[in-house]
């Protein structure tokens, strides 16, 4: 705003500074204002922007899995992921997988292993695939089921087909898919 008295300087806001205080908290606004900066680019550089595949993982042509998601593979134990299927974030899959291609996951889906998946099947955020795989007690007290045909919209948790979805490509909205 201006110098008042006794060589103060006023600043709009602030109150009242003698000079060099008034330097210093503009040296130390710039220092903050770099090292925003600096942080800014800094997580830029360092956060994935797309998932690595490792050991056990196989992902179709134009595939797409979210860096959160967790695959858990081995040998003998694959996930395979079919083309143009989109894995949206903190999905979570057991291995031996099959997912067939332009499928879409929302988020937080978990799917247990020995699951099948087919063509062109839209799952739900948080849906939970439960297969019969684990020890405890028989298949008939297990919830859910472990495959999918194509073409289905799963939902739920335990997941279970909600609807059938249309043959024609175009009118799904899935991985890979475009409208209009």
């Amino acid at each position: 705003m201006g110098p008042g008295p006794a060589g103060l300087v006023r600043s709009a806001g602030e109150g009242i500074f003698d000079r060099s205080t008034r330097r210093e908290l503009d040296a130390l606004r710039e220092e903050v204002a770099e090292l925003r900066r600096d942080l800014a680019e800094l997580r830029r550089q360092t956060r994935p922007t797309s998932y690595e595949p490792t050991e056990g993982v196989v992902l179709g042509k134009g595939a797409r899995v979210h860096p959160t998601c967790v695959l858990i593979a081995s040998e003998g134990r694959t996930i395979s992921i079919g083309p143009r299927t989109l894995v949206r974030r903190y999905a979570e899959m057991v291995g031996p997988i099959t997912i067939g291609e332009h499928c879409s996951f929302n988020r937080n889906a978990y799917i247990r292993a020995n699951t099948t998946i087919g063509d062109r099947v839209n799952v739900g955020a948080f849906a939970r695939f439960i297969t019969d795989t684990h020890e405890i007690a028989g298949p008939h007290r297990r919830a859910g089921q472990h495959s999918f045909p194509p073409h289905t919209l799963v939902a739920g948790v335990p997941a279970r087909p909600v609807k059938q979805l249309p043959l024609e490509p175009a009118t799904l909205v899935g991985a890979g898919a475009r409208r209009g």
